[in-house]
């Protein structure tokens, strides 16, 4: 009971959220409040989506079990698409080889003929909204960033690969100054991809490759990034979403725990 009332301290029912209680407006509100000297750079107005030309994928892979916290968040997250008129289905890959997971995820997706895909791991504590704030970015790729659980706690979003110290920090004391920062490499727990950017990269879209000079492997996300990066893709990291997203483990894991 101590895990979920932590994880989902401060969301409520999408049913019963009105645009006055809780939007990704008023999130931002109130995180640039928690924040020192925040300066969020007014966005250029732009035309509306025709959310009726989206058809969203929610893939997720998982093994023989999901996290409470993760079932509510994602029950909360489908409501809301379907009220903004986001046709939106899930997907759940259930396997422990998570390159083969992802691969057939996409095709999953494009049997859907999906437009995006939202990537989610079935630990990840969201809010409802996710979706709709990542697409309103209109970007190929963006991602919220999230904690790892083991020490030392850091995050998974890196602006220079290969300098593992460059993880972006989203703590109280981290100002917000710009509310998309370009990475060169992010974690996929929490990911919105358009399904067009796998036409433009080869398969395997998730390898996991040995590193001789770290004697260490480099993740199936990393890889990916790597190759849509060279690809001509720019990976985006959406900061004020990030602050509000836990990893899930034996308590929720948040910004506050990695140090400054």
């Amino acid at each position: 009971m101590s895990l979920m009332n932590s994880a989902l301290r401060g969301q409520k029912s999408v049913i019963a959220a009105t645009p006055k209680e809780k939007t990704p407006e008023v999130e931002q509100a109130k995180t640039a409040k928690k924040s020192k000297k925040t300066v969020v750079e007014p966005k250029k107005p732009l035309e509306p989506l025709d959310y009726s030309k989206i058809k969203m994928a929610v893939c997720v892979p998982c093994r023989d079990m999901i996290h409470t916290v993760f079932s509510h968040n994602l029950h909360s997250l489908l409501n809301y698409n379907w009220q903004k008129g986001i046709e939106t289905r899930v997907f759940y890959n259930m396997s422990t080889v998570l390159s083969n997971q992802r691969e057939a995820l996409v095709e999953s997706a494009r049997s859907l003929a999906a437009t995006h895909i939202l990537w989610l791991d079935s630990d990840m504590s969201f809010p409802f909204y996710t979706a709709y704030k990542l697409l309103e970015h209109r970007k190929a790729i963006v991602a919220g960033n999230y904690v790892t659980r083991q020490l030392p706690y850091k995050t998974v979003a890196y602006t220079e690969l290969g300098r593992w110290d460059s993880y972006i920090k989203h703590g109280r004391s981290q100002p917000i100054e710009n509310e998309l920062i370009k990475v060169e490499g992010i974690g996929m727990g929490c990911m919105l991809t358009e399904i067009t950017v796998f036409d433009t990269i080869p398969k395997p879209w998730f390898p996991v490759t040995y590193q001789p000079e770290a004697d260490d492997y480099l993740g199936e996300d990393i890889n990916f990034c790597m190759s849509a990066r060279q690809q001509g893709h720019e990976i985006w990291v959406d900061d004020i979403l990030s602050r509000q997203l836990n990893h899930v483990g034996q308590f929720a894991f948040g910004h506050d725990l990695v140090k400054d």
